[in-house]
């Protein structure tokens, strides 16, 4: 890979350190993204294995979608992300 115009092997290094760090962040933000959307994926086959209807079961799918959700984002805030 070329280098650009002053960089040293020293400073190319930390570039790569970096774009690591930046790939492992959002690699763990989508893997986030996954879980919440499995554990509403599970509210629903929950909701309709019970005998709800398909309107109550997606509700009850979006609710904890959304209580997932927030407690994800309060997570981030509070770990100060």
């Amino acid at each position: 890979m070329a280098r650009p115009a002053g960089e040293t092997g020293e400073e190319a290094v930390e570039l790569r350190k970096e774009a690591s760090t930046m790939a492992l962040y959002v690699a763990i933000c989508l893997l986030a993204a996954l879980s919440v959307a499995l554990i509403a994926l599970v509210g629903y086959a929950v909701a309709r294995g019970s005998g709800a209807t398909r309107a109550r079961s997606v509700l009850y799918a979006a609710s904890i979608l959304l209580v997932a959700t927030v407690v994800a984002l309060v997570k981030n805030v509070l770990a100060g992300h």
